[in-house]
């Protein structure tokens, strides 16, 4: 008897592991193919990886951006010239009551004066008005046409002074990179005949400008074609001719070398980490202002490289400090 009840016990037991070992999960190894697995995070690209292409985002202006109310674009100052390229914006205070300091805005090479917006809105806020201006700008030979365009817009404003209530006396050129040795030729310029040929409108023969603000100018193309072979090339194509061909055009385009006793003010600023164009460039130019007895204030940006200076806040402080002074 006791050795049923054992057998039966036995029985059970057995019963029981039987059934728990059906109903347990079985264990199946997961395996994840990599192509099935979606993934947001950015590939740390391996040593072999080629460097990146990729195109980037455009940097900031001055702010705020939007286009000042009393506005109007795209006016000839050139009556049958280049749509595309004699042309300029006015942004005008509402309203503009008594006659209006006036800022002639030069935008930089490769650029348009839509570029002027920003700067613009930001002086039109203070009671400035603005002229931003487009100019000729060709593949090769640029020069002279392009300054005689700055030369031009200019004499536009003094002509069309009364209509815009623009104040003759108060005129200032503000130009960046390349419109910045425009504007510095404006006022370094002493006798701008050659530079007003097919220009309808005339210039005053004294105090053209009250002032001038520059922003990482060219001063002196042979010095700047020594510092690499990339900028001696665009002076070349700027130019239309190598310096050794046609050494006295190179001089004519260098506002260094065309300073005059009657120069107004300058401000010359300049990013201290300009990569692109050689802070000497501005430092030469104040220096050779100086010597020549023209007033004028020297401000490196500190960290500021070619493009960054634009949207700095110091630069549109600095100028309004300039002009507070001239007036």
């Amino acid at each position: 008897m006791q050795t049923q009840w054992l057998s039966l016990i036995v029985l059970g037991l057995l019963i029981v592991v039987l059934v728990s070992a059906c109903a347990a999960p079985k264990v199946i190894p997961l395996t994840i193919t990599p192509t099935m697995v979606a993934s947001t995070a950015t590939p740390i690209p391996s040593p072999t990886d080629p460097p990146a292409t990729a195109t980037p985002a455009p940097l900031p202006r001055f702010t705020p951006t939007q286009e000042p109310p009393g506005s109007k674009n795209d006016v000839l100052y050139v009556p049958g010239g280049e749509k595309y390229a004699q042309v300029l914006d006015v942004y005008l205070p509402a309203p503009p009551g008594k006659p209006l300091p006036t800022l002639l805005m030069i935008h930089g090479g490769g650029e348009s004066k839509t570029a002027m917006r920003s700067p613009a809105t930001y002086f039109v806020e203070r009671g400035y008005a603005v002229v931003a201006i487009d100019f000729r700008a060709n593949a090769r030979g640029a020069y002279p046409s392009s300054v005689q365009d700055a030369f031009c817009a200019l004499a536009w404003i003094h002509t069309s002074a009364p209509t815009y209530g623009f104040d003759p006396q108060r005129v200032v050129a503000v130009g960046y990179s390349l419109g910045g040795t425009f504007a510095a030729l404006l006022g370094t310029v002493s006798d701008p005949t050659v530079y007003m040929q097919g220009c309808p409108h005339t210039l005053p023969k004294t105090k053209r400008l009250a002032g001038v603000a520059t922003i990482t100018l060219i001063s002196d193309y042979s010095a700047l074609a020594k510092t690499s072979s990339a900028l001696r090339n665009y002076a070349n194509a700027y130019i239309g001719a190598e310096e050794a061909q046609a050494p006295q055009l190179w001089k004519e385009a260098s506002p260094i070398f065309r300073i005059g006793a009657d120069a107004p003010p300058f401000l010359v600023m300049h990013g201290s980490a300009d990569k692109n164009i050689s802070p000497d460039e501005s430092k030469n130019f104040a220096a050779a202002l100086e010597q020549a007895q023209v007033k004028v204030r020297l401000v490196l940006v500190p960290e500021a490289d070619h493009a960054s200076i634009v949207f700095s806040p110091q630069t549109p402080k600095t100028i309004e400090s300039f002009l507070k002074e001239l007036w």
